[in-house]
């Protein structure tokens, strides 16, 4: 019988070595290839980019998504893109551009700030900064308050910030918006202790709670009866880097509750149509109608309103030099056509355009007075003053040029500083977003008037 002997490992020879070690190092360097993709967020964008061109429709759609849900940093990458050779990459980065940009539209912007005391202005400065709001204070007739204070740490809200500035140095926001640039302006004055809630861009406070109690006395038949009737009245700011177009007149009644468990609901009658905001506005008011709750309640604990708006945002320009003849300009969805200019005096030129885009409530040429921006610069540069402006209906529009399906005819007249300047060049500038959204608005233990008649 032989002694057991072990076997000797087979070494692998030097070709199958070679491969072995070739192929460790080729699945090292693709790993850490992808991992360095991934952890790179420029490199993870074109990446995704680059799937929305792939003939897979399941990997066009899942770099698609995940462009959206990476939102603000794919935003330049993006527009590169929608302007590229590939069609199928063009139209879908436009998709994704336009959705990231009306998400941005409707989320309110947070800031981060410091606990360190500092001026109130260098604050609010801070705030809209980092924002991308526009913010002025005092004015011609108005003054600013301003002085060294603390405020708490953290990420916050950016109305937060304004409220809580304005507390701490007896400011408030105004009404209206500075003409020229459109920030919003904080004056000196008592801010109030009014209830507030903040729903995306909105700023949103109540500023009067009213019961009011009729008796009325038929003399026919000797009966009388008492009526009791409840309103909340109701204003908002907003952001400036969204413009606001428009808004319902009522809010929906989503859920009201009273500290004694009574559920209040919107009263008959109240109707929800379309405000247009007014130029240079920095609020809007409206007035909420209400079930009167019981006298013996002292608060609703819980008051939840949902508000319908219409918004507009990421401004473009349109410019044109050749006043000569009519021209059509197409940029995104907007049609332009520039009919005409007329010299009407030494200093009065008169502008005719005629505009359309995709139709959006409320009616076309309320929202066209607001939401586009002309200017005439004269042939030294400078800005020349608007005088006047008329809109005339999209019915007129197509008379009055005919390969026009619809739209909105526009007529400014500009006067020159003097006689010797001469128009150069028109920017019109419009939104290339505009979004129709309902925002839910919150408030908490709003204090109720609990006075009753004797």
């Amino acid at each position: 019988m032989r002694p057991f002997r072990p076997r000797r490992p087979r070494l692998p020879d030097a070709a199958g070595y070679r491969f072995t070690v070739s192929f460790l190092l080729f699945a090292t360097i693709v790993s850490q290839t992808a991992l360095s993709q991934e952890s790179n967020p420029k490199l993870r964008v074109a990446r995704l980019i680059d799937r929305l061109g792939s003939s897979s429709y399941a990997r066009r759609q899942t770099a698609g998504r995940e462009l959206l849900e990476l939102g603000q940093p794919t935003i330049g990458p993006l527009e590169a893109a929608a302007t590229g050779e590939d069609p199928e990459v063009r139209i879908r980065a436009e998709k994704l551009l336009s959705e990231i940009k009306t998400r941005r539209l409707w989320a309110g912007s947070t800031v981060k700030r410091t606990g360190s005391s500092r001026m109130a202005s260098a604050i609010l400065k801070d705030a809209a900064r980092t924002s991308g709001n526009r913010l002025v204070f005092g004015g011609r007739f108005d003054n600013f308050v301003d002085r060294e204070i603390n405020v708490q740490a953290g990420r916050v809200p950016f109305w937060k910030v304004v409220d809580d500035v304005c507390r701490q140095t007896e400011n408030r926001l105004s009404m209206r918006r500075q003409a020229e640039t459109g920030a919003m302006v904080i004056v000196a004055g008592k801010p109030g202790n009014y209830p507030v809630a903040y729903a995306g861009p909105m700023r949103v406070h109540l500023s009067q709670a009213k019961r009011q109690f009729s008796e009325s006395l038929d003399y026919e038949d000797g009966t009388s009866a008492l009526t009791h009737t409840f309103t909340i009245d109701m204003a908002a700011n907003w952001e400036t880097r969204c413009q606001l177009l428009a808004y319902r007149s009522d809010a929906e009644i989503v859920e009201a509750i009273s500290d004694k468990g009574q559920r209040l609901w919107a009263a008959p009658g109240s109707y929800g149509g379309w405000n247009v905001v007014p130029t240079g506005a920095g609020q809007i008011e409206t007035t909420l109608r209400l079930q009167p709750p019981s006298v013996k309640a002292s608060k609703l604990k819980k008051l939840h309103i949902r508000w319908e708006f219409v918004a507009a945002g990421d401004p473009q320009t349109i410019e044109i030099t050749d006043f000569e003849t009519p021209r059509v300009y197409r940029s995104h969805d907007v049609e332009l056509v520039f009919d005409r200019l007329e010299k009407q005096s030494d200093i009065r030129y008169e502008v005719t355009l005629v505009t359309s885009r995709s139709a959006l409530i409320p009616e076309l040429q309320d929202l066209s007075q607001i939401e586009n921006k002309i200017v005439l610069v004269d042939d030294s540069g400078a800005k020349m003053t608007l005088h006047t402006r008329t809109v005339q209906d999209a019915e007129l529009s197509r008379r009055k040029t005919p390969f026009l399906t619809e739209g909105v005819r526009m007529t400014f007249a500009f006067l020159a500083s003097s006689a010797d300047r001469k128009p150069a060049k028109l920017r019109f500038t419009y939104p290339r977003i505009r979004s129709r959204k309902k925002l839910d608005v919150i408030f908490r233990d709003v204090q109720l008037p609990s006075t009753a008649p004797d």
